[in-house]
């Protein structure tokens, strides 16, 4: 099928060429004669149709909507018509809070706001006047910053915030830029569809005090300078050059989750978010707590989150995700099941997936198939990835829509029989459209030759390239944790005379915020007195 022309796209070929990243092959997506580098493309010429419906449950034709939580008011009356929402006298009073602090915004900013807040309310399917108000009400918070406690500046408050509301009224898809978190970006789509009011919670509240407490009630601190908004966060946001690029409220989300995994686990890992020493750095970095990088199973430092599907699935448990919201084909991502996840073996137990999930599913790719315009060779330089599905339907052929994290061109109607395909280990087993064996394959009719080497064959062996490590990789490569870590030496230890300096004045303001009951501030100083006594050895 012909495609769009370039001029219905937001996003030009240099932009999308200039924004790759290392780990995962991003395409070229439009070519120079204007047309995408996509073997198929299906839906709406504007590439970008509603994203917030939802899946159907039960099997393919079966019109009846997946069960969701009733919409209601305030009151606790249900209601379908998103008008009621913004007739809500709790959140018209929320609503009129937040506009009050929006006087430092530039013109530009408070726009966007708006039509933020007017997406918010005018959802589909709607969201309730508590989500909604909570939304608002965290948002505020944040830019109202009681007792002047904020790590941020009064700008990056603000341009958390619209990052907050834009993320949270679907109005795009959410981009992982120059990251190598495609891993948690998903989740974080996932959580702002089924329950934005937790996502502006988390963002605002490491906004706020430079950590957030997990669900288990343990304190997940955040690296100081890795709270400042990098070069990508930093863009006027609402305008067009953000398409394709990672705005500030998933920067702090990306750091808050990942770190909720790595400091739950043995040893506690940290991961933070530095200048980039080259083209080819994204300035991520895992280390362990003495300041020492991780490295990964080619012995290089790992510089990237390390997250295996497994591991997304228990950062989707915190987040309160339940049931099957994951998706993999076994014979990449490993024989055992998890929470959470659904390793498929064929064709017609990834359709059921897909149908019988909660949307949206997340499902796990190889990145240099055709789908994702690579040149379909799954033992080339493409990694494992992955993306967001939301709505079905039933076709001829059947479709999804999927949301990339690669910009908005990347969103778009897939065939299930491609993404499917995009899921095996080799070019052997791709199906065709009516979802049967023989379909066409990068190596003409039939199974295909089988991939080779250790980037995303059939032979197993974490890559460099990897954007989401193999569940069994993972497994083998986390349990040498412990050994790899090294210890620190007399000499990178701080005197203990030195500490107790650095420690005295944190106490007196401690002792004040504990008598002014500053609950925010108590929690920040007392981190800070075990970090610095965690680092002098006692």
């Amino acid at each position: 099928r012909e495609a769009p022309h370039a001029a219905n796209l937001t996003v030009p070929n240099e932009q999308m060429a200039a924004g790759r990243t290392p780990t995962e092959a991003r395409p070229n997506v439009v070519a120079a004669d204007g047309k995408i580098q996509f073997g198929n493309l299906y839906g709406p010429s504007d590439i970008n149709p509603e994203l917030a419906t939802p899946l159907k449950g039960g099997k393919p034709g079966d019109a009846k909507l997946a069960a969701v939580a009733p919409v209601t008011d305030s009151a606790g009356n249900p209601t379908d018509n998103p008008a009621s929402v913004s007739n809500d006298a709790g959140v018209a009073k929320s609503r009129q809070d937040l506009t009050k602090l929006t006087d430092g915004m530039t013109p530009d900013q408070k726009r966007e706001v708006q039509a933020d807040i007017t997406a918010i309310e005018n959802r589909k399917p709607p969201l309730s006047a508590d989500q909604v108000k909570s939304i608002y009400d965290s948002t505020t918070k944040l830019l109202k910053n009681e007792g002047d406690h904020s790590p941020l500046t009064a700008d990056e408050r603000n341009q958390l915030a619209g990052s907050i509301l834009h993320n949270a009224s679907l109005r795009t898809g959410t981009d992982q830029g120059f990251h190598n978190t495609c891993n948690v970006t998903t989740l974080e789509r996932r959580l702002n569809v089924t329950n934005p009011a937790e996502a502006a919670r988390i963002v605002s509240e490491v906004g706020l005090t430079g950590q957030f407490q997990s669900k288990d009630g343990k304190m997940i601190k955040l690296d100081a300078a890795s709270l400042h908004e990098d070069k990508e966060a930093s863009l006027q946001f609402g305008d067009k050059a953000t398409d394709g690029k990672r705005n500030y409220a998933s920067q702090l989300f990306d750091q808050a989750e990942i770190n909720n995994y790595w400091q739950h686990q043995k040893p506690p890992l940290f991961y933070s978010q530095e200048a980039p020493t080259s083209q080819s750095d994204t300035g991520e970095r895992l280390k362990y707590a003495n300041g020492t990088e991780v490295k990964g199973p080619d012995g290089k430092p790992m510089r990237q989150p390390a997250l295996s599907t497994d591991a997304m699935a228990e950062i989707g448990k915190d987040l309160g995700f339940t049931g099957k919201f994951i998706i993999s084909n076994a014979d990449v991502a490993g024989p055992g099941q998890s929470d959470g996840t659904s390793k498929v073996h064929n064709y017609q137990e990834f359709n059921d997936a897909l149908t019988n999930g909660q949307p949206p599913a997340i499902i796990m790719v190889n990145s240099n198939d055709r789908l994702f315009g690579g040149n379909g060779d799954k033992g080339g330089s493409g990694g494992w990835h992955v993306v967001n599905v939301s709505d079905y339907k039933e076709g001829p052929p059947a479709q999804v829509f999927m949301t990339n994290q690669w910009g908005s061109a990347n969103n778009k109607w897939v065939s299930v029989s491609d993404l499917y395909n995009s899921t095996l280990p080799s070019n052997a087993g791709r199906v065709g459209q009516d979802g049967q064996g023989g379909g066409q394959t990068d190596h003409g009719q039939g199974g295909g030759q089988q991939g080779g080497g250790d980037q995303g064959g059939t032979k197993r062996g974490w890559s460099r390239n990897d954007g989401v490590m193999r569940d069994e990789d993972f497994q083998s490569w986390k349990k040498g944790l412990n050994e790899q870590q090294p210890q620190l030496d007399d000499k990178d230890k701080k005197p203990q005379q030195q500490i107790d300096q650095i420690i005295q004045p944190l106490k007196a303001k401690l002792d004040a915020a504990r008598l002014s009951n500053n609950k925010d501030l108590i929690d920040i100083l007392t981190n800070q007195i075990e970090s610095l006594r965690g680092t002098s050895g006692r």
